[in-house]
């Protein structure tokens, strides 16, 4: 399970709760988020995000991932979040598209970049690039 402070900041006692999606500890709230891990060259990134994503947030109505070498696409089809704030936006990108690339990082056990995000019709396209394992860098 990961803990994601809201604040941007590490929570002192912050233990994640398999019961709970926002938890609160000393300090601010968090997000509880518990990611299947997939296996490097393997596995099925859409199959990661959806649940969370679609089902568990609702903050899509789907999710497709292509990758190719060290470049992931990621559409957001048909984002629920209206309105997202500027200063969010032009730093992480649009909610769905960086809880998107953290949630596939921490699933691929791999560093991504956010090169890039467009709307598409009624989606967000975002390109993320691969630069490194977890950690490392």
């Amino acid at each position: 399970m990961a803990v994601i402070p809201l604040s941007g900041k590490p929570l002192e006692g912050a233990r994640p709760s398999p019961e709970r999606l926002l938890s609160g500890a000393r300090g601010g709230y968090f997000l509880s988020l518990a990611l299947p891990r997939l296996a490097v060259g393997g596995g099925d990134p859409e199959a990661a995000l959806s649940p969370l994503l679609v089902d568990a947030l609702g903050l899509c109505d789907g999710v497709r991932v292509l990758r190719a070498g060290d470049r992931i696409i990621v559409e957001v089809a048909r984002p629920k979040v209206r309105g997202g704030a500027a200063r969010f936006d032009a730093v992480l990108g649009p909610l769905p598209v960086h809880l998107a690339a953290a949630a596939l990082a921490a699933s691929l056990g791999e560093d991504l970049r956010l090169e890039g995000w467009r709307r598409e019709g009624g989606s967000l396209v975002a390109t993320l690039r691969v630069v490194g394992g977890a950690g490392e860098g």
